[in-house]
């Protein structure tokens, strides 16, 4: 996943960006707002019930560090490095991929969505 990204870093063209998963999609476009309200020069991660998430909001900074990271790096050692910080939201979509059908049955079924995973 990190060539992903990788290859993703090299057409950021903004000091800030987000970095989401396509296997996420039931994250509400507040959450988006809120991390942008917060940003600063340090890596925004949005976290409920103290678990972290997704999307992060990072900077030029290190995406630049993603660009040129060798192969024993990842995002996340990157993140660890790097001057970050959490963002409580009492939202957690912010934990739910999809990937299996019975993912899907649970984000297409409201009834089935655990509040808390």
């Amino acid at each position: 996943m990190f060539s992903s990204i990788q290859a993703g870093a090299h057409h950021v063209k903004g000091e800030h960006t987000f970095i989401a998963l396509g296997d996420m999609p039931c994250i509400p476009s507040w959450v988006y707002s809120a991390l942008w309200q917060e940003r600063g020069e340090f890596t925004l991660i949005p976290r409920c019930l103290q678990g972290k998430g997704h999307p992060i909001l990072t900077t030029a900074n290190l995406i630049n560090q993603v660009k040129n990271a060798g192969s024993g790096y990842s995002l996340k050692s990157l993140i660890q490095l790097s001057d970050h910080r959490f963002l409580e939201l009492s939202e957690p979509a912010i934990h739910w991929d999809v990937d299996t059908p019975e993912d899907y049955s649970r984000i297409t079924q409201p009834e089935k969505i655990p509040v808390h995973l």
